[in-house]
């Protein structure tokens, strides 16, 4: 899904969902070579603290996000069991099935989520981030932001959303079905 205020980032994105797409059809005659895409929710990486920040607020990273470990044992699933897509993180399947069921309303509550959780942002300075100057230092995979006592509640509400998100889309397709 497009991120309200990430449009580069998106973009890029969305631009490797065609680059795979592309790779699908060339190589679709070679049945041992699988192209595989991996949509994960926000995961706590070191990208914040490389990203430029001119929003007057501290980014930080929204309630839910994933491990890069998580990720990573995604990303080996698919080497023994290949998918042209898989979605990881309760909220990320719950967007995209929304996504698919009502696209307008499902980057209209993305732009809602991101205005709420940023006028809660603590106030920040503006950041280049490593846009002009590398990192000081190797930055590692994990951005260590997660709050390992927030992530019980986070998962439970996560998987809320994301029963209410299946519940939505069934009864959509179910009343599409009776007419």
């Amino acid at each position: 899904m497009a991120t309200p205020y990430a449009a580069a980032y998106s973009a890029s994105k969305f631009g490797l969902r065609g680059f795979s797409e592309a790779l699908r059809g060339e190589l679709s005659k070679k049945r041992r070579i699988h192209i595989c895409d991996v949509y994960p929710t926000f995961v706590d990486t070191p990208g914040i603290d490389h990203a430029g920040n001119y929003s007057g607020a501290r980014l930080a990273l929204p309630p839910g996000s994933l491990s890069p470990e998580t990720v990573a044992k995604a990303v080996v699933r698919l080497a023994k069991h290949p998918r042209n897509t898989t979605v990881v993180g309760a909220t990320a399947i719950a967007l995209k099935l929304s996504q698919f069921a009502v696209p307008n309303l499902a980057a209209a509550v993305m732009n809602g989520f991101m205005d709420y959780w940023s006028d809660r942002a603590d106030p920040g300075g503006d950041t280049a981030g490593t846009l002009f100057t590398p990192p000081a230092r190797a930055a590692g995979t994990d951005g260590g932001r997660r709050h390992p006592e927030r992530r019980r509640k986070v998962a439970a509400a996560s998987s809320a959303v994301a029963t209410l998100g299946a519940a939505g889309l069934a009864a959509l397709l179910w009343r599409r079905g009776r007419r």
